[in-house]
């Protein structure tokens, strides 16, 4: 349609000049506000947390630790994340929506590059389910058989 050619060439300007955020997965932390295919802030967010649970899973492994200490790192990042947003007034959640509606509508949006697109916003859920494949892992190497504690 009409608006096609006004809105590929601003976001192509955009690519451009950040095409390398992309191939290093950091296009969610640098240049946050610059947008370049906004759907792809997800693949970004998703490795630098893998990263960070491969290094945490390596540097806990076999440790007795292990679990109270994502315990804690699960609370601390949980409070971290609800002191950011209220010390800066973010929105701590949002609407699904398109993805060119987004790229314009959150463009320069703090709540949106800190809090949504950002690894702190959700290391959380990561955190989450790194806690509970330890403990899985925990209980499943003791005696204590689950079955036989309903």
């Amino acid at each position: 349609g009409p608006q096609w050619s006004p809105q590929v060439r601003a976001e192509a300007a955009v690519c451009r000049r950040k095409w390398w955020t992309h191939l290093l997965y950091l296009n969610n932390l640098v240049y946050p506000d610059e947008k370049c295919l906004i759907q792809t802030w997800y693949l970004a967010a998703d490795m630098q947390l893998y990263a960070a649970a491969l290094a945490l899973t390596l540097a806990l492994r076999g440790r007795r630790v292990a679990v109270p200490v994502l315990g804690a790192l699960f609370l601390l990042l949980t409070v971290i994340c609800l002191v950011v947003a209220y010390a800066w007034h973010l929105v701590p959640t949002y609407v699904v929506h398109r993805p060119e509606s987004v790229r314009l509508a959150y463009s320069g949006d703090a709540s949106f590059n800190v809090l949504y697109q950002s690894p702190l916003g959700n290391a959380t859920g990561a955190l989450a389910g790194l806690l509970l494949a330890h403990l899985h892992h925990a209980l499943t190497r003791s005696s204590l058989r689950i079955a036989d504690n309903k």
